[in-house]
């Protein structure tokens, strides 16, 4: 700790305080540890427990977590369990914890980093708190010891401290992420008991003082700041005898108001495109507004209006299982979860209360079909009932951070099931899966002479951050109408590492009656247009899940049980691949075992290629329930894709059928037309 305790009473602390300026004058008397219990008394008898305690977070860990949770987790790090990341090893003695030890075998860095956001903190406190065991409380005192010990505050380390492997314990997303909860619950449990050494009691609010320090001085960007600024608020709030403090929660807020202009897209996504982080800044939001809320601080009505314009955007493209689509480093996560935990902010919001009831209060949305027209979203949908059929195309901008090579991907649920879906999000680390998922490989998307999408090599952090401040929108291009919903967009940026010049179109259209009487699908038309004048293999690629497979031809049927399958049926010529290492990886879904070589399963990969210099390809998705796809064959040109049904007949469209027009954002606006917001 380089906070000295003369450091400490003179200048951390607000000495126009009485107290605090008698702490600093038992100090100066040489009478230290005086100058200690006279500080933790104070801090004893001025912590406002009743408004932590009443806090929404608080609630919501109660809420969240039952008691024999609680006491499960808190045993296990009692017994010299250490775990991060889903991997724990047995510490024999936890006065001689390490906290800089790896025990994963692929050395994996989040774990090191991770442990020290000091998760079970929360759970051993409220351990204590129900059953006032001494193994808790020994069990606190030591883990949070030894880390004030060894974890040394990094001001030396200016230029390298977000990923610093010398100060493992100071990355600024950790030191944001523990300073929620994971420190503040343990405070004020155990100082509302005073059952804490005075010593320790003076180290730990040093520590904060070098956490505010640090988090102000050397925040980040994107989620990481948020996450930053959302545990700045804790401290800058709960502890107000902080010289600071008031400063700090302007800067806090200042900051905060920023980044809704420097995060968020004009439709509210937020600009790294993956739904998790998006959901990381909007809980940060949310964490402020709580503690604000309930301290008695000023909320200003443009955060309050942002943050449900957040919830309206993932909403928008809301799976029909009410989960988040696991986009770019995304989440496949329940979204009433985040609904019930911000409902105390927007009481009796009838979209709200809909999707927390089931339907049974509240109204749906007053859309079906939906856009995020900046970002580059398109979500199809028959209905916001469970069983609805469901499509989300990416015609979205490449995002700030945490992107995959994924445009132009396309995601379907139907009839209950969710049967093609992102590959989704893995551990940050160098495995073959990890590579994978970020890979075009890891998408319903083409690739190009066995290469994927390559737009990190030309990407631009810059150019993202003027693509949000600008409300530059993204290609998509979309028509709704009664019995078509077509959207569209392209990816131009070559493939390969030599960025192999091709360009890649990708039109949806959604048959909402289908055909001869048959159930809704899509059709899903791919133009690959050279621009080398060269001939290239391309292929259309679809990765499929552990279901049941039958192949006839180039179609393929997945059986997802309860009467309900998928079939893909294409012009290109099929091939499936699956388990499959070399000459490329692909056939696998993920696993999560961070930390292991144990990260997929055999799934099979289909693709649908097609050869030449110009070439188009044609492929149907088709969900069924209780019946079977009646379309058997497809054709495809450059003008026109023809359907050949199985009663025989066959229908040929025009592909600029004016029934197909769609138009972008940029066109909608211009003409005056809506642009879905």
């Amino acid at each position: 700790m380089l906070l000295t305790d003369k450091q400490f009473y003179k200048a951390a602390l607000d000495r126009k305080i009485p107290e605090m300026q008698e702490c600093y004058d038992l100090f100066l008397a040489g009478k230290g540890e005086e100058a200690n219990a006279h500080f933790a008394k104070y801090v004893r008898e001025h912590l406002d427990y009743e408004r932590f305690f009443t806090l929404q977070l608080v609630e919501d860990f109660y809420s969240h977590y039952t008691d024999e949770k609680v006491i499960e987790v808190a045993d296990l790090a009692a017994a010299g369990h250490i775990s991060s990341c889903g991997v724990s090893y047995v510490c024999e003695d936890l006065k001689k914890l390490d906290w800089s030890y790896n025990p994963t075998e692929n050395n994996y860095g989040e774990w090191v980093w991770q442990l020290s956001r000091h998760g079970n903190f929360t759970y051993i406190a409220r351990a204590w708190e129900l059953t006032k065991d001494r193994k808790y409380l020994d069990t606190y005192i030591t883990l949070i010891s030894t880390w004030l010990e060894q974890e040394e505050f990094p001001i030396a380390d200016v230029d390298n401290r977000h990923y610093s492997t010398a100060f493992v314990g100071w990355r600024t997303i950790e030191s944001g992420v523990r300073m929620r909860l994971p420190w503040h619950y343990p405070i004020h449990v155990f100082m509302r008991e005073g059952v804490l050494p005075d010593r320790l009691v003076v180290d730990i609010f040093k520590s904060l003082w070098e956490h505010a320090f640090h988090l102000k001085n050397y925040c980040s960007s994107h989620n990481w700041l948020t996450i930053e600024l959302g545990g700045f608020m804790h401290i800058a709030t709960f502890y107000p005898f902080f010289e600071c403090s008031d400063k700090w929660r302007k800067f806090i807020f200042d900051r905060l108001h920023k980044e809704l202009s420097v995060q968020l897209h004009a439709d509210y996504m937020q600009y790294e495109l993956t739904t998790g982080y998006h959901m990381v800044v909007m809980g940060d939001y949310k964490r402020v507004m709580a503690i604000a809320e309930r301290y008695g601080l000023e909320v200003s009505e443009t955060m309050k209006a942002s943050v449900r314009k957040m919830y309206g955007a993932i909403t928008r493209i809301l799976q029909p299982d009410r989960h988040i689509p696991d986009l770019n480093d995304g989440t496949d996560r329940d979204f009433r979860g985040d609904l019930a935990d911000g409902e105390w902010l927007y009481p009796n919001d009838p979209e709200f209360r809909f999707f927390l009831t089931d339907g049974k209060e509240g109204s749906a949305p007053a859309y079906l079909s939906a856009v995020l027209p900046y970002t580059g979203f398109c979500a199809m949908r028959t209905g916001w009932e469970k069983g609805a059929i469901y499509a989300l195309f990416d015609g979205a901008h490449f995002g700030w951070g945490h992107q995959h090579e994924d445009k132009l991907s396309f995601n379907l649920s139907a009839y209950g099931k969710n049967l093609l879906m992102d590959g989704g999000n893995y551990d940050y680390d160098s495995s073959m899966m990890r590579r994978m998922l970020c890979s075009t490989y890891g998408h319903n998307t083409a690739l190009v002479d066995t290469l994927g999408q390559n737009n990190r090599k030309t990407h631009s952090r810059a150019e993202e951050e003027r693509i949000v401040r600008e409300h530059i929108p993204s290609d998509l291009a979309w028509s709704f109408t009664e019995d078509y919903e077509v959207c569209e967009a392209a990816y131009r940026l070559g493939y390969g590492d030599a960025l192999i010049p091709v360009d890649h179109e990708r039109k949806v259209i959604f048959f909402k009656k289908g055909l001869s009487g048959s159930q809704p699908f899509f059709v899903l038309l791919d133009t690959f247009l050279p621009k080398d004048g060269k001939e290239h293999l391309y292929e259309v690629h679809f990765q499929l899940g552990t279901e049941p497979t039958a192949e006839q031809g180039n179609a393929i049927t997945a059986d997802h049980g309860d009467g309900v399958t998928l079939t893909l049926l294409s012009s290109g010529k099929m091939s499936v691949e699956c388990a499959q290492y070399e000459p490329r990886y692909t056939g696998w879904k993920k696993r999560f075992a961070p930390g292991s070589e144990h990260e997929h399963y055999p799934a099979p990969a289909v693709f649908f290629s097609a050869r030449g210099a110009e070439a188009y390809v044609a492929t149907v998705a088709y969900p069924a329930k209780n019946g079977t796809c009646p379309i058997t064959a497809l054709a495809c040109g450059k003008d026109a894709f023809s359907i050949v049904m199985a009663d025989g007949k066959t229908y040929t469209f025009d592909k600029n059928d004016p029934t197909f027009r769609t138009f972008s954002t940029a066109e909608r606006l211009e003409k005056g037309m809506d642009i879905g917001l």
